[in-house]
């Protein structure tokens, strides 16, 4: 389900939930997608022919199902569970239900929501895949087995959001640094070819740069955000972004991004040149100088 498909369908199950509560109290203890679901499990109770699916959605309501009003807990593969059985339940009496869409589309959301809140650079594409095959399901007819897909793609969504491993700035004991490394200064141009800064840094062991591999460093300058680094804001280090470049002499940047590294494509700052000096067992190695978009920017004063 494509995400202008899903916001369409929500904003018709937020009528539907309206419709569907008629004279029955709304649910005023958190708002958002609870709120709606809790409000589809009251409508329900108020009929005595749906009794057995608001008794069945009523398990996802449990404590521990939900985290916050638009996000579940560590139990919330129950809501799924729950509004699955209740499908079941009320397509028994009426296939054609208001609640069946209803709670299809607050799926839909909480998947969604797990999805844009997973850190940039998350694998999602299982999660994507589920949310295929529960596309697949309700063009099919089947709202019972969209729902269990649903539950799925909401797992497979936190699951990727776990593995998911940001770069940690590590620190080693003071006797660990030394032996071999990198040093590498760059100058980078903004995009608009307007403005240059230089930014110096290493990965020796026991410095903000350190990866834990040789070729990798980071670098860190108030210039950057965010969007200079395919880390996003997990990057972060005193208060400045960073990027991480592969500093191999191998990498050539070529029109100032990284063929193996950042910036980023949709970075604003782009390295204009680099040199990067290899250190061995305590000695200079080699030094390479390379040229990324490789303008001569003359120094201060001497435009």
């Amino acid at each position: 389900m494509t995400a202008t498909l899903r916001r369409g369908v929500l904003l018709m199950a937020t009528m539907l939930v309206t419709l569907l509560l008629g004279s029955i109290p709304a649910n005023a203890d958190d708002g958002g997608l609870h709120s709606d679901y809790a409000g589809v499990q009251a409508a329900l109770a108020a009929h005595a022919d749906l009794a057995d699916a608001a008794e069945a959605l009523a398990k996802g309501l449990a404590d521990g199902v939900w985290a916050g009003p638009d996000t579940l807990g560590e139990k919330g593969k129950k809501a799924f569970d729950a509004a699955r059985k209740a499908i079941k339940k009320i397509q028994d009496v009426d296939p054609d239900h208001d609640a069946i869409a209803a709670l299809i589309a607050i799926l839909s959301s909480l998947v969604d929501g797990e999805m844009i809140a997973a850190p940039s650079g998350s694998d999602l594409s299982k999660a994507t895949e589920k949310l295929g095959k529960a596309d697949q399901k309700l063009a099919e007819g089947k709202p019972e087995k969209a729902a269990k897909e649903l539950g799925k793609a909401w797992k497979e969504a936190r699951k990727a959001a776990e593995k998911y491993s940001a770069p940690t700035l590590l620190t080693l004991a003071s006797g660990a640094s030394g032996g071999s490394y990198s040093e590498y200064t760059v100058e980078f141009i903004h995009v608009s070819g307007d403005m240059s800064f230089i930014v110096s840094g290493t990965n020796a062991a026991g410095t903000q740069g350190y990866t834990g591999k040789g070729n990798e460093g980071f670098i860190f300058s108030p210039q950057f955000s965010a969007n200079d680094s395919f880390h996003g804001a997990d990057l972060m280090w005193n208060g400045m972004q960073g990027m991480q470049l592969h500093v191999s002499c191998s990498d050539a940047f070529p029109g100032g991004y990284g063929a193996k590294s950042d910036p980023d494509i949709f970075s604003e700052w782009l390295v204009n040149k680099i040199t990067i000096t290899k250190v061995k067992d305590g000695v200079v190695d080699k030094t390479c100088n390379l040229n990324g978009v490789g303008i001569d920017i003359p120094p201060p004063g001497n435009e």
